[in-house]
């Protein structure tokens, strides 16, 4: 008996300690103080800049456009500069024209050569005509005919490739400024 009292008293105090352990372990710390901060305050007043404080930064725009040109050329002179402020209609840059100036060059010249090839066989042509034998007239005819030929072979395609590039220049161009007016 005196056993089973120990035994008692010993499960009895073990409970007790393991009641406590765990009263103990879930109660809630103390809270720990908060620091006090003192905040000063002044009525706002309209004034001078008294002090200017200067620091490195980044800016990024609000809004961006990305404009790129119908025909590809260099740049021959920028009007405004990056991050600067544009209006519609606003004229940005030129574009060099040094190609379309060269294919203009090039289609004058066989132009006026062809122009030349055209009054010469004309001229050689009505002397032709002239006379009154009919192989003359007949070779005047096909002389006629040969040189028309050349001149629509050479000239009209030229022609209408300098047409072309200009109406392509154009609308290029036209496109850039409504692009840029974006």
């Amino acid at each position: 008996m005196k056993a089973q009292r120990i035994i008692n008293r010993l499960t009895s105090l073990l409970s007790l300690a393991l009641v406590s352990a765990m009263l103990v372990s879930c109660s809630k710390k103390s809270e720990e103080a908060e620091p006090v901060v003192t905040v000063q305050t002044a009525v706002a007043q309209r004034g001078a800049i008294q002090q200017v404080i200067g620091a490195e930064a980044v800016l990024f725009p609000r809004d961006q456009a990305a404009i790129t040109p119908k025909v590809v050329a260099p740049v021959k002179t920028f009007y405004v500069n990056r991050g600067s402020r544009v209006h519609r209609g606003e004229l940005l840059a030129v574009l060099e024209n040094r190609d379309l100036a060269a294919a203009e060059v090039e289609n004058k010249g066989t132009y006026e050569q062809a122009q030349a090839a055209y009054a010469a066989a004309r001229v050689k042509a009505q002397a032709a005509y002239r006379a009154t034998d009919t192989q003359a007239q007949a070779a005047y005819r096909a002389a006629d005919i040969l040189a028309q030929a050349a001149y629509d072979a050479n000239v009209a395609p030229a022609w209408e490739a300098r047409e072309a590039a200009t109406v392509q220049a154009q609308a290029a161009y036209t496109a850039a400024l409504a692009q840029a007016a974006h």
